[in-house]
């Protein structure tokens, strides 16, 4: 079921990536994984950019709103933030996040949202 549609997920948690990476494979995506911001901002600038990025707020190096700051600079590619704590979602979505998804959440509620966002 391969839809040739490009994730960037980024994530310092391995675990919640590995997670993120499986379902979204599964669901016929090719996935880039990374475990920082500076390391998403890298994959994003080496000239083959994903569809659409999902990023964790909370990460070491540079955060997730330092990465969307940076990230809108370059590109519109649509972004989904996620966190723990709803308190960064004004703020990302101030920064040009497209959408905002609260920690835990169901596979199939972050599905609809990828699929509303690049379909």
């Amino acid at each position: 079921m391969k839809n040739n549609k490009k994730i960037l997920v980024a994530d310092d948690h391995a675990g919640l990536l590995h997670l993120l990476a499986l379902e979204l494979t599964l669901e016929g995506y090719d996935v880039i994984t990374a475990l920082n911001g500076r390391e998403a901002l890298a994959i994003m600038n080496n000239g083959s950019p994903p569809d659409l990025v999902l990023l964790d707020v909370v990460m070491p190096v540079m955060n997730g709103l330092e990465m969307l700051s940076s990230l809108r600079e370059l590109t519109k590619v649509p972004v989904i933030v996620h966190s723990f704590d709803e308190q960064y979602k004004e703020q990302a979505l101030e920064l040009g996040a497209d959408d905002f998804i609260l920690k835990p959440f169901a596979p199939d509620k972050l599905l609809d949202k990828i699929h509303r966002l690049i379909s």
